[in-house]
């Protein structure tokens, strides 16, 4: 819906100075990144968790 609204916005305006089509450009942009990572997080989450392997220390991973 805010792409949506936001391209809508953008486009009832073809006369606006570049750099206001730029903020719209950015906001658009921000939100398709939002909605690529949350889709990559949720089939992350739907997966079949695979086995831990154990570590050494405390228990976190190393770097």
């Amino acid at each position: 819906e805010k792409i949506a609204a936001i391209g809508a916005a953008r486009d009832a305006q073809p006369e606006s100075p570049g750099f206001v089509r730029a903020i719209f450009d950015y906001s658009l942009g921000q939100l398709a990144a939002e909605q690529r990572w949350l889709a990559a997080y949720r089939a992350e989450l739907t997966e079949p968790a695979e086995p831990a392997e154990p570590t050494e220390g405390d228990g976190h991973d190393p770097l």
